[in-house]
């Protein structure tokens, strides 16, 4: 929101996700370097305690990339206990700096979602603008709703896909 109103939509748009995804990424590898040097035995610990974390752990050390993508794709899971998880398996860093690249959408669509706000509480502010300037911040409106809800069903999906490629993984885990 803030940054948007410093640089107007398209770069401070560029400009938010940019430092968010920077901040996000010098996170997720310093958890994944604590996970991979200095805390490994307590982190290993924490995984046995749910078999959901147990599952990634597999399918990560098989298809670290791919998994990893398609998990920063999902909003549901909390991606500072799984940065620290990779970093106990056989993934590469660079594979997973390079997975970390998969989650611009979802920051994409944070970013969107907070320099919306301005527009879409604002439509209420409407005194003293003409009829033109109304209907250009509503269908403004609509089209930042529909964005927003088709990006939503889009993480939907994607949850669900991954949701299911871990109940596989447990499933052969249970057999075995």
């Amino acid at each position: 929101y803030i940054y948007k109103g410093a640089y107007g939509w398209k770069l401070g748009v560029f400009l938010a996700t940019c430092v968010s995804m920077l901040g996000s990424a010098l996170g997720a590898v310093i958890c994944f370097l604590l996970g991979r040097y200095l805390m490994r035995d307590q982190v290993r610990k924490w995984i046995r305690k749910y078999p959901l974390f147990d599952a990634i752990d597999v399918a990560a050390a098989e298809h670290g990339l791919r998994i990893m993508a398609m998990l920063y794709l999902t909003p549901i899971l909390p991606l500072g206990p799984l940065s620290y998880i990779c970093g106990t398996t056989s993934m590469s860093l660079p594979h997973f700096v390079i997975a970390k690249v998969a989650a611009l959408p979802l920051m994409l669509l944070y970013v969107f979602i907070g320099a919306s706000a301005g527009t879409l509480i604002g439509k209420k502010k409407s005194d003293g603008l003409s009829t033109d300037q109304v209907k250009s911040i509503e269908e403004n409106e609509t089209l930042i709703v529909s964005g927003i809800l088709l990006s939503a069903v889009s993480i939907a999906c994607i949850t669900h896909y991954i949701r299911k490629e871990l109940n596989k993984i447990l499933e052969q885990q249970k057999r075995q």
